[in-house]
């Protein structure tokens, strides 16, 4: 499927006239633009019906000033540019528009999407007949996608130039010849070859990405020239981008597989190569893939080629440079920079590593930093130049595993902007600079099952992987923790327990029961101590409360100084139909399970039931039908005839969620949903 969007100036056009005549000319009024573009709809509709629903046209903007007017129009179509173009010059003669300067362009499916609500004013069955493919009718379209427009207009000459200073000389100018052999088809075929991108740095990676594009399209081995971003961590998004690309005949990138040492990410990258490879596999001759890789990540390559054991791959790598051929690239920028080679003995190169163009760069911009200070601008050279280098991606597994969880995108901010203030005073202090410290104490709100205390547990470990708590663990706590029996016990109980957490995190849950509706008792004892030991341990020690919205805020108004210890307040938002669905993705997949077409629109069903109803649950609620279905599975298979094959033991289907007990409600009645 291919998008286009495009301009002219109006000369004239029937429908506006008619609705101006009366208007002397004049701008019409709001009343008149209603029905100017209701004539214009009725036109598209009835053009897309001559021409059996193989494309839209529709006009997205209208200037009615015919002295100096402008339209836009936005063409979905399942074919080429020129037969867009065609059709825009068709639907401009049904309108009787005379139009000039006329622009067309390839557009992407994003732009068209921020347009939806325009298009979907035009007859709902033009929509639906036109958006037959799986991608635009399991609902994915609302999905955001991103992708990026490559230019074509470039020369042959060009290309090869951008291939030089890629460098990538050695596998990407060979590409390009055969690419540029003489062409044998004007039809696209499919695709011979698949990608493997070896390169430094993912912008690297799709910079090489555009080269290829855009060569593959002057030759007609593409339909389009845009291409689709996709991620390592969810198989949903993988799954429907192909199916978008296979619509669309364009390039998909799966970006920065790293290779890495912990077992449990290499555990989940092997899962995510073989699912990849599968997905290359099975869309081979409609979509062009491009897998970025670091450097030395044979096992990673050689995994996804064994999944996709059928389909042939062309790798591109970066070139790379070790010991003498170091040093001379160095001495040739140097002399391109007009600045004397010696330099290069200035820079430590070691014999027995391979670097990238980009690493070499920066070792030559350091050096150059310091000549500056100390030679050339020699009244600097009494200052100390130190080199911090900032944290620019969060260490540790427990970073990648919240960044891969559904939805929850305010607690991510806030735990990306709490590292950064944590890894700049870092920058600060190495500099001499002693800046001001901030307490970080935080109030988690949100009803059950919006993995409240998992962030949590997750938070305290990115703090401990990024060297920012000394222990880094998470210490839970409840009203028995912190009040005490009798008077005079709670104090002594909270401080106790602030010296156990000394380092750490502390997770207050339900944090309102210290008051318990009893103002005056123990319950006060314990917040004022709690706010006393919240400001003397703010150096080493996070205080999170978590709870209730509600309830939450209450509590808050108890006590003023407990507010204003707090500098983050983060709500945990329910999850919507469509995260909960990814959620039992995600808890099918690592359990090896999959979940067949037919269950998507079976379980947002369910799913849109169950969030009209106050704490029914979230991701505990999907849990809970996600075991429901698997004791439904063993019944069906039980009771079915033959041999189960290993696939229909793997498979959920949608019966499989028919009929489900689950709670709803905090209520304690059950009842049984399914539909």
């Amino acid at each position: 499927m291919l998008f286009y969007e495009a301009s002219a100036r109006i000369q004239s056009c029937r429908i506006v006239e008619k609705y101006l005549k009366n208007s002397n000319g004049e701008r019409s009024c709001h009343e008149q633009d209603e029905r100017i573009w209701c004539d214009l709809e009725n036109c598209a509709i009835e053009y897309s019906g001559e021409h059996e629903y193989k494309i839209v046209v529709f006009v997205c903007y209208i200037d009615t000033d015919i002295s100096n007017g402008r339209v836009e129009f936005r063409v979905i179509s399942n074919n080429y540019k020129e037969n867009a173009m065609e059709h825009i010059y068709g639907y401009i003669e049904k309108c009787g528009m005379k139009i000039y300067d006329f622009n067309i362009r390839e557009t992407t499916y994003d732009r068209v999407n921020k347009m939806e609500d325009r298009l979907f004013h035009l007859d709902y069955e033009v929509v639906d007949r036109f958006f037959s493919c799986d991608f635009m009718k399991s609902g994915e379209r609302r999905k955001k996608c991103r992708e990026i427009y490559v230019d074509t207009n470039i020369l042959k000459k060009q290309l090869y130039d951008r291939a030089v200073k890629l460098n990538c000389s050695e596998t990407l100018l060979p590409e390009l010849e055969r690419i540029f052999v003489n062409r044998n088809t004007t039809n696209y075929l499919g695709n011979p070859v698949q990608y493997i991108i070896t390169c430094s740095r993912n912008s690297v990676g799709y910079e090489i990405a555009k080269v290829i594009i855009a060569a593959l399209y002057k030759q007609n081995r593409l339909r389009s020239s845009r291409i689709w971003i996709s991620g390592l961590l969810s198989d949903q998004n993988e799954s429907y981008g192909y199916s978008y690309c296979e619509a669309s005949s364009v390039g998909i990138v799966i970006p920065d597989m790293k290779d890495v040492d912990d077992e449990y990410d290499k555990n989940r990258l092997r899962k995510a190569a073989d699912r990849i490879g599968l997905m290359i596999e099975e869309y081979s001759s409609n979509v062009l893939t491009f897998v970025f890789v670091r450097r030395g990540n044979k096992r990673i390559k050689e995994l996804i080629k064994d999944s996709a054991h059928n389909t042939n791959f062309c790798e591109i790598r970066q070139n790379t440079y070790m010991g003498a051929q170091a040093r001379e690239y160095i001495k040739r920028d140097l002399i391109d920079k007009g600045i004397d080679e010696s330099v290069a003995d200035k820079i430590d190169i070691a014999d027995d590593i391979e670097y990238y163009p980009d690493e070499l760069d920066a070792k030559i911009h350091k050096c150059l930093g310091n000549i500056l200070c100390t030679d050339i601008y020699s009244q600097y050279a009494d200052y100390e130049i130190k080199h911090v280098e900032l944290i620019k991606e969060r260490e540790g597994n427990a970073y990648l595993e919240l960044k891969s969880m559904i939805g929850l995108n305010n607690p991510k901010n806030i735990i990306d902007k709490i590292i950064s203030y944590y890894n700049t005073r870092k920058i600060y202090r190495a500099n001499g600079i002693e800046p001001p410290l901030s307490a970080v104490h935080m109030v988690f709100t949100g009803n059950p099952g919006t993995a409240k205390t998992t962030v949590a547990r997750l938070f305290a470990d990115i703090l401990r992987d990024n060297k920012i708590l000394p222990e880094g663990a998470l210490i839970e706590a409840g009203r028995s923790d912190l009040v005490g029996e009798y008077v005079g016990q709670t104090a002594p109980k909270v401080k106790s327990l602030f010296r156990r957490a000394k380092g750490n995190v502390l997770f207050i849950d339900e944090a309102y029961s210290l008051v318990d509706g009893r103002r005056g008792l123990y319950g006060d004892e314990a917040i004022n101590t709690l706010v006393q030991e919240m400001e003397n341990n703010r150096e080493d020690t996070i205080v999170i409360l978590a709870g209730y919205p509600d309830k939450m805020q209450q509590f808050l108004d108890t006590n003023p100084g407990l507010t204003s210890r707090i500098a983050f307040h983060i709500n945990f938002d329910d999850y919507t139909e469509e995260e909960l669905y990814e959620i039992l993705i995600s808890m099918a997949s690592k359990s090896g399970v999959r979940l067949s077409d037919e269950v998507h629109e079976k379980v947002i069903e369910i799913f849109g039931h169950a969030c009209k109803h106050k704490d029914f649950g979230n991701g505990r609620f999907v849990r809970n039908i996600y075991e429901q279905a698997l004791m439904n599975q063993t019944l069906r298979i039980a009771r079915s005839t033959g041999q189960p094959s290993e696939k229909e033991l793997r498979t959920l289907e949608a019966e499989d969620f028919n009929n489900l007990e689950v709670k709803e409600t905090s209520e304690k009645e059950g009842r049984v949903i399914g539909f």
